[in-house]
């Protein structure tokens, strides 16, 4: 610490006073949310960082009488056990809003430990005994006095940030680990999940009187969710920074509503102040502020403190800096936007209280005061006011300066020696090394948008590229071409390269398959009421042919570009209500075999003729999953509640056998194949939802050997054999955080390999889910993320 903070007379806020709540401390330690109700009454969100097995709790603050009053208590509410060791509803962060009738909505939050101070929040994720249970929608009714559980927002996760609709009743709220935004109808209880929207932390989310719902992403772009659309669209416009810096990491640290349409916000990096209004223009616009206090010289960032709070008041713009290690005390300032005056007012600590560390949210109550939701390492958790208006000086008695002292002896002094705990291994993938293909090369004229990204598929093509297939808002086919490295990111084969839209609406690219010479085949699932499907051809010789290269000339350079119209891409087949849930190329017969999922058919297609020339139906209720290709003779299904049989190429006969799937004595009916590889030794090697069971396929024999559930997660979503001839998989359910596995064959062994991510570059991003796997020709492992925001991952197992 600089020592003349210490020994040299230091400006304090003048007009603050603090009101303590002292039969919480050494239960919570923060006030996180701060909001100002309709009644006058200030309600706060009393909250808990690190202390175990304490949870949230509201309360009130009347500005006349002074008085703090507990309104609601989360544990009392939710009827939770005080022994249950299940991670704790410790927080109500940026979650607490008023409705138009001025009822208190609140969503809750975690990170402190439970009872046993033990706490891993990816380790425990979706543990029924031991992890986050999910956040709940709380209110209070300050007409009534009623206080009401409104039911689960997030499953499995806490509401970082909250935001409300007034007038359509809706609540929206950024959940932690995933970074989703959610949707909460207060009238009904229903919740939506509407997708991933990030990597990082995004604090800022603000509902304007349209309903658009604004918020930013990892390069600080503006994203805005449109509910009429029920879409998320990525707008131009960004948080803003400086000219010689990029926008990565700079999301919102903290916007408050403004003016009608207008939000007040701070970028996290960068620490410029803008103003943005939603009612300007198609996505409204951005007014930069820049840095309002320090310097900020080329290639270096400001050098001002951490801005972690902001308050608008009409004509004043409240700043709070964040205690750094110089001085280990929040900081007060205003900003007169309209006359562009910057005024320090000082640092927080009010006379009898311990200084202040941080301000968590901070708002302007009906009389106009500054309200301020604080973090203390000592004492009681405080409520801080500050009184706008002339100066005064503040009295600094003994005792306030005794405090001080004590605060930065305990701040500054040497830290005792950390407690022995067990040492526990990282949850991410630490053996080999991953790395990650985007979509996000601009330059073709296929680019996917968030929503169309998630991966289904994926296939090593003869010529060792990587073929794969999306889902989403509209489907894709995609090419990766690993052997291409060049100096000039420009070229196109060195990224992940969208090929032709299959789809133009919802859907589902359900499988793809390799086919006679260049060809391809794929089949498409049509998401509507009565669903139906198309078998597609796609002529691989299209992938360079239809794109221009611009050279290297000085820009604007032409930008590569495909022609839509004519694509190689052709529908040979409808399937009328219904959908493909598997396909496989006879490359002896030229025959394509289709397995319908809900008609309950398998289909066998005459490449050459383009006629169907058999249509076998399955008994009713035997819906098709996976089919492969045994020998020249033979292939095999399975339907979803797990019956296998086989198909006499031959004879064209098809028999249910009375193998087996294994599972659990009366699931039989949940049970099904959800992937299923061939392994060098000619056995294959399948996974089962929703259970995720890995077994072992003798063809020969005709015998399924269960080999066990790999990870808790439950639903192997893909598999692929591995050039040692290990098998690799992905164990996990869509809503869950999946892990990656491995078994070798030779020696029977499971490893628990962990969750993939990349740290660095091309950027930060961990993967949750896994929708399909392929091995490459080096033995790398390509992994499709299957999320509103996907990518194509690249595992390289340890040699």
């Amino acid at each position: 610490m600089n020592k003349k903070h210490i020994n040299n007379n230091i400006l304090f806020t003048p007009n603050l006073k603090s009101y303590a709540i002292p039969e919480r401390q050494g239960t919570h330690d923060v006030i996180y949310s701060v909001a100002p109700g309709l009644d006058g009454i200030i309600y706060l969100g009393l909250s808990n960082e690190f202390l175990p097995g304490s949870h949230a709790m509201i309360y009130a603050f009347n500005p006349l009488s002074k008085k703090l009053t507990q309104i609601l208590d989360i544990a009392s509410l939710l009827k939770i056990n005080k022994d249950s060791l299940n991670v704790p509803h410790s927080k109500i962060h940026l979650a607490m809003v008023v409705g138009s009738n001025g009822t208190i909505y609140a969503a809750t939050h975690f990170t402190a430990p439970p009872v046993n101070g033990k706490f891993a929040p990816l380790e425990t994720y979706s543990d029924a005994d031991f992890g986050y249970p999910g956040s709940y929608v709380v209110s209070f009714n300050p007409k009534t006095g009623n206080c009401e559980n409104l039911g689960m927002f997030s499953p499995y996760e806490g509401i970082k940030v909250m935001t409300i609709d007034k007038d359509r009743e809706l609540l929206y709220g950024i959940a932690y680990p995933r970074t989703h935004l959610y949707c909460f109808n207060i009238k009904t209880g229903e919740k939506k999940d509407l997708g991933r929207i990030a990597q990082e932390n995004s604090y800022g989310l603000k509902c304007d009187s349209r309903g658009f719902v604004y918020f930013s992403d990892d390069l600080g772009r503006i994203c805005r969710y449109h509910p009429e659309q029920d879409e998320i669209e990525d707008t131009p416009l960004v948080v803003p920074y400086a000219g010689w810096r990029g926008g990565y990491g700079n999301y919102i640290r903290r916007m408050v509503d403004g003016s009608q349409n207008e939000f007040w916000g701070v970028g996290t990096k960068s620490q410029h102040i803008f103003r943005l209004n939603t009612a300007e223009g198609k996505y409204g616009k951005i007014y930069d502020y820049g840095v309002v206090s320090g310097n900020e010289e080329f290639e270096s960032y400001p050098d001002n403190k951490h801005i972690i709070s902001i308050a608008w008041s009409y004509d004043i713009l409240y700043i709070v800096y964040m205690g750094n290690e110089d001085m280990p005390i929040a900081e007060l300032a205003q900003f007169d936007y309209k006359n562009k005056k910057y005024a320090k007012s000082g640092f927080l600590q009010s006379p009898g209280h311990f200084p202040v560390r941080s301000v968590m949210e901070s708002a302007v109550g009906k009389n106009g005061k500054l309200y301020l939701g604080t973090y203390t390492p000592l004492g009681a958790p405080q409520l801080a006011v500050f009184t706008p208006g002339e100066k005064k000086e503040q009295s600094r008695s003994e005792k306030t300066k005794k405090l001080y002292a004590q605060y930065l002896k305990k701040i500054t002094g040497p830290k005792p020696d950390a407690p022995q705990v067990s040492i526990a291994l990282s949850p991410f993938i630490t053996g080999g090394n991953v790395y990650l293909k985007g979509f996000e090369f601009e330059a073709f004229a296929q680019t996917l948008k968030r929503g169309e990204k998630a991966i289904t598929v994926l296939r090593q093509h003869s010529s060792h590229c990587i073929y794969g297939a999306t889902a989403g808002k509209k489907s894709c086919l995609f090419k990766y071409s690993p052997k291409c490295k060049s100096y000039y990111v420009e070229l196109p084969s060195s990224h992940v390269m969208p090929l032709v839209v299959v789809e133009h609406t919802i859907s589902k690219i359900t499988a793809l398959a390799e086919g006679p010479g260049k060809f391809l085949f794929l089949t498409s699932s049509i998401e509507t009421k009565t669903g139906y499907g198309n078998l597609w051809q796609y002529d691989t010789a299209f992938d360079e042919k239809n794109i221009k290269s611009g050279g290297h000339a000085l820009p604007p350079r032409q930008p590569y570009t495909m022609d839509l119209k004519n694509n190689g891409l052709t529908r040979l087949l409808v399937f009328n209500q219904g959908r493909a849930a598997d396909i496989v190329w006879d490359k002896e017969r030229e025959y394509v075999y289709i397995l319908l999922e809900n008609k309950n058919s398998l289909i066998v297609y005459n490449w050459k003729t383009k006629k169907i020339i058999y249509t076998h139906e399955l008994p009713p209720g035997k819906q098709g999953r996976v089919i492969k290709m045994l020998d020249h003779h033979r292939l095999a299904g399975s339907t979803k509640d797990g019956i296998i049989f086989i198909y006499d190429l031959d004879s064209n006969q098809l028999e249910f056998t009375k193998m087996i799937l294994p599972v659990e004595r009366g699931r039989e009916y949940l049970n099904y194949i959800s992937c299923m590889v061939q392994h060098p030794d000619g056995c294959f090697y399948g996974g089962t939802a929703p259970d995720g069971i890995l077994f072992k396929f003798d063809p020969v024999n005709l015998k399924i050997i269960g080999l066990g559930t790999p990870c808790r997660q439950g639903g192997i979503t893909a598999l692929t054999i591995g050039n040692n001839g290990i098998v690799y998989g992905f164990t996990g359910k869509e809503k869950n955080i999946g892990r990656l596995f491995s078994y070798n064959p030779a020696d029977t062994s499971t490893n628990v390999l962990g969750i993939p991510q990349v740290d660095g570059e091309p950027k930060f991003w961990t993967c949750y889910h896994i929708g399909a796997m392929e091995t490459g020709a080096d033995g790398e492992i390509y992994l499709g993320e299957y999320d509103t925001l996907a990518h194509l991952f690249i595992y390289h197992p340890p040699v």
